[in-house]
């Protein structure tokens, strides 16, 4: 609704806030996708911290959002500061790995908590429909008397083709 030139539609994104590769920045794919984050070479997002698993976790986005996801490492998924297994991620959840510190941010629903305790604004459009017509005035006489009149010449009309 509000056009692909709106910051709301820019994709969920991570930015590194800590750690040794301060400042990366990646966008996470069209749903339905994974991101693999490790130091190992098969991960989406290689970091080059020692304390980080080689496939230390997925992010798994769908339609409805991104979930982080511990891949069995060895020092586990810390969100918000909570050690945790899973967590379905919300705008500006912080996720450290080691000595790194992502953040997770959804364009998307930070627009949306923009638009919470505001007043509901309403969209007024002109009507598409005509003006309901006033009966008995002397134009719908005028119109009806022509249309009787029409009428009328075209009887005569096919009254003298066949009679002839």
């Amino acid at each position: 609704m509000l056009g692909q030139q709106h910051a709301a539609s820019s994709p969920p994104f991570l930015r590194i806030a800590e750690g040794p590769d301060l400042g990366t920045l990646v966008n996470l794919a069209d749903p339905p996708s994974k991101l693999m984050i490790g130091r190992g070479e098969e991960a989406g997002l290689t970091l080059v911290d020692l304390d980080v698993s080689r496939l230390h976790l997925e992010i798994v986005r769908d339609l409805d959002g991104a979930t982080a996801r511990d891949l069995e490492s060895k020092n586990g998924l810390e969100v918000n500061g909570k050690r945790l297994r899973e967590r379905r991620l919300r705008h500006g959840d912080t996720i450290r790995l080691g000595v790194t510190l992502l953040v997770y941010h959804d364009p998307s629903e930070e627009a949306l908590r923009g638009l919470e305790g505001k007043r509901d604004v309403t969209l007024t459009r002109p009507s598409l429909q005509p003006p309901p017509a006033e009966s008995g005035g002397g134009t719908d006489m005028l119109v009806y008397a022509l249309a009787l009149a029409v009428l009328v010449a075209s009887m005569l009309g096919l009254a003298w083709l066949f009679g002839s």
